[in-house]
C-alpha cells in the first residue's frame, strides 16, 4: 500500500471546520484515474464519518501514474463512510467506491493527492 497525502481546497465548508490538510491515508487500489485512500483518522463531514476517500483525476490526460514519481495530482475527492465499502480484494473495493461515488452525486471535494515526502 502507497502512502499519500489528500490537500482539499475546496469547498469552504470544508476547510473552514477540517483546514486544507494534509490528510494522510493509504491507497488500498488504483486505477489509471481513480484511487482509493482509506484514511489514517476518520473525518465528519456531510452527515457521516468518513473513513475513506475515491479521488478520480480531473483533468483530461492526467493520470495517477505520478504519484508514484512524487508529483501531486489534481483531482475530485470523494468522502465515505466505512460501511460504504466492504473489505475485500482491492479491484472489489474500488468496484464499491466508485458504485457509490456515482450514485451519491453530492458531496464532492476538491483538492490534490501526493505521496508524502
Amino acid at each position: 500500500m502507497l502512502a499519500v497525502e489528500i490537500m482539499v481546497s475546496d469547498p469552504w465548508d470544508w476547510v473552514t471546520e477540517h483546514g486544507p490538510g494534509p490528510f494522510r491515508g493509504k491507497a488500498l487500489a488504483t486505477t489509471d484515474d481513480s484511487v482509493l485512500v482509506q484514511l489514517d483518522d476518520r473525518i465528519d463531514f456531510g452527515d457521516n464519518m468518513n473513513d475513506f476517500v475515491i479521488a478520480s483525476t480531473r483533468h483530461s490526460g492526467d493520470s495517477f501514474a505520478k504519484l508514484k514519481r512524487g508529483q501531486r495530482t489534481p483531482c475530485d475527492l470523494r468522502p465515505m463512510p466505512a460501511d460504504a465499502i466492504q473489505p475485500g480484494e482491492p479491484e472489489s473495493m474500488m468496484a464499491q467506491a466508485v458504485a457509490f461515488a456515482e450514485a451519491s452525486r453530492r458531496g464532492f471535494l476538491l483538492g490534490a493527492l501526493s505521496v508524502p515526502w
